[in-house]
């Protein structure tokens, strides 16, 4: 058995390295959109967002993915002053709304006594994809 021990591995070209065929998160965004607007606190591979609705928006990425569909996404939300606000995860509107180049999401809640769910404007957002880029 051999071991490989490094402290910084580069490229041929002295860039950084390009990890491919593995499990790694291509795409992250931690983001308020309590303001109307949405805001990043933290991301990685997102360019910009695109206000759709309430509760709704699409996240730009800098480097598109390899296919639309062939990934997997996770995401949260939370209201850290709002008790009633039962919290549900954030998901793609529809199957069209994953793009390589985007993803347009919804976040909802359910909250108190009233049935069903309406989209809100969370302050916590954070949605995550991990697939393999073009």
């Amino acid at each position: 058995m051999s071991t490989l021990k490094a402290d910084t591995i580069q490229s041929t070209g002295g860039g950084a390295v390009t990890l491919t065929k593995i499990g790694t998160m291509k795409h992250f965004a931690v983001y308020d959109q309590s303001s109307g607007t949405a805001v990043a606190s933290a991301s990685l591979n997102n360019s910009s967002f695109t206000d759709i609705g309430t509760g709704q928006q699409r996240l730009n990425y800098t480097s598109n993915f390899a296919t639309a569909k062939g990934r997997t996404h996770n995401s949260g939300v939370g209201n850290v002053n709002d008790l009633n606000n039962y919290c549900l995860t954030i998901n793609p509107v529809n199957q069209s709304d994953i793009l390589t180049s985007s993803i347009e999401v919804v976040s909802v809640y359910s909250g108190g006594s009233s049935p069903g769910a309406a989209a809100f404007d969370y302050k916590y957002n954070s949605v995550e994809s991990a697939g393999d880029l073009a």
